[in-house]
């Protein structure tokens, strides 16, 4: 959501058996830690959020999620 302004919502992650057999094969895509990551803007579009370094934005979600209990 963040590099599209709110544009698109993420997918959530879900996986249902369904009684057959199936293989999958993940694919990871993340920027280089150092990349300052911006919105994806349109012609005169606003962001919504300011730009980020990839690899301490990582962190800080990943500190919250431990945290949460």
């Amino acid at each position: 959501m963040r590099l599209t302004n709110n544009r698109y919502k993420s997918a959530v992650h879900r996986d249902v058996y369904q009684g057959t057999e199936r293989y999958s094969i993940p694919f990871f895509f993340s920027f280089n830690y150092d990349a300052i990551v911006e919105s994806l803007l349109k012609d005169g579009e606003v962001a919504k959020f300011v730009p980020v370094a990839a690899g301490r934005y990582i962190l800080g979600r990943i500190y919250d999620m431990i945290n949460q209990n």
